[in-house]
């Protein structure tokens, strides 16, 4: 017996790229790298200048770990998906700055530059703030911005000749709106980023959950329709009839049904117009093999492929609507199996011209045309079901599918 249970597959929410958050990470990667090597461009004479008054290596090593890492940042922002080197170089340049700063006064040699700019590293700070953010989260990013930011204007303010003195309070408040409109806008969007992702994950897990759910009320219709269609009437028929071949092989047929339900096995595939016929003939000839099926079949779709799974619902709701005309119509009945095929659509059409009823009298809640007809082809997109019958004039089962 098929199990009332689905699994939920394994989600990959992100997409192959990957996610929101870290292509938001690549891209400003990439730009502040390209505004890092821009400023060595336009700071290089400031850097000369520096080595008056701090040491040559210090200088070689600051700028090795500053532009050396925006250098690094740049090429590997074009490798996808992995953001991981490229998150190494950003944290290189965080921490290189950072050092940087906390080094300088134990390396100057207490000269002053005549220059307004005051050291090459205090220019642009508003960047490494940015970069720390893509890195950090807030409550580490924002101190980092409150230290470069506070630390380099005293820098500058110990380094410049009094000709260039202003307060130093205006400068770090400068220097602090300068900083905080790059630093702000790495903030939200990397946070608009991982809003995106959790929201992404949310959906696919919902929507996976709603495929499970599908998926299990599929396998009840299914096992439903078998349990109708194939266990009570083997068993009614062992009940009412003395024993014969067709009864044993409608029980053998019945049991390796379930075997297939029970093991899950997938068997959805494709059929040819021809092959689809065989399929509808075998399942009507196992309810009546006197009653031929009446194909129909438009010029030109030789070619036309009908998915597995319709061909084998229609077969199987032609098949209970002629077992419950064999059922019901009468002794005298005379039914009919007809069969049209065109690009796209497939019909199927199963009448007698039996007793008939009236089809308002029947409770919805009877399994044969609720579930094994009416439900078997609701369950398929593009399928329908339509039963005109009337006491006295026969019964007429329709099902239609047309490809959505």
């Amino acid at each position: 017996m098929a199990a009332d249970t689905a699994v939920v597959p394994a989600l990959r929410a992100d997409s192959p790229d990957g996610s929101a958050a870290d292509n938001i990470f690549r891209q400003f990667c990439r730009y502040l790298a390209v505004a890092y090597l821009l400023s060595a461009v336009g700071l290089s004479g400031a850097i000369a200048m520096s080595t008056d008054v701090v040491p040559v290596w210090w200088t070689a090593a600051s700028v090795l770990s500053i532009y050396g890492s925006a250098a690094v940042m740049f090429a590997t922002s074009f490798q996808r998906p992995d953001i991981e080197r490229i998150r190494w170089a950003a944290t290189v340049l965080v921490i290189g700055y950072g050092l940087t700063i906390a080094t300088w006064p134990l390396v100057w040699n207490g000269d002053q530059l005549d220059a307004g700019h005051g050291m090459w590293f205090t220019q642009f700070n508003g960047f490494v703030a940015a970069t720390a953010a893509l890195i950090l989260r807030m409550r580490w990013s924002l101190p980092y911005l409150a230290y470069v930011v506070i630390s380099v204007q005293f820098v500058n303010e110990a380094v410049r000749t009094p000709a260039y003195d202003s307060s130093v309070m205006t400068e770090i408040a400068w220097s602090f709106c300068l900083s905080a409109m790059p630093y702000a806008v790495v903030v939200a969007a990397m946070r608009s980023g991982r809003i995106l992702d959790a929201t992404r994950k949310r959906s696919v897990r919902a929507a996976a959950e709603a495929a499970a759910s599908v998926a299990r009320a599929g396998e009840r219709s299914r096992f439903d329709a078998l349990t109708h269609d194939g266990v009570m009437s083997t068993l009614l028929a062992a009940a009412r009839l003395p024993m014969s071949e067709a009864l044993v092989r409608q029980a053998v047929e019945t049991v390796d049904k379930l075997d297939v339900l029970a093991s899950g096995a997938n068997v959805a595939t494709e059929f040819g117009i021809e092959t689809a016929l065989a399929e509808f003939r075998g399942a009507t000839g196992e309810i009546d093999d006197a009653v031929r099926v009446h194909a129909s079949i438009a010029p030109d779709i030789s070619d036309q492929r009908y998915p597995g799974d319709v061909v084998r619902t229609m077969s199987a709701a032609a098949a209970e609507a002629l077992r419950n005309s064999v059922r019901h119509a009468g002794p005298d009945a005379r039914r009919r199996v007809d069969v049209a095929a065109d690009n796209d659509v497939l019909r199927v059409s199963v009448s007698d011209d039996g007793v008939g009823f009236n089809p308002k009298s029947v409770p919805g809640n009877r399994l044969g045309l609720a579930v094994s007809i009416r439900g078997r082809m609701e369950q398929l997109p593009g399928g329908k079901a339509e039963i005109t019958a009337s006491p006295g004039a026969g019964t007429t089962v329709s099902l239609s599918w047309k490809r959505p």
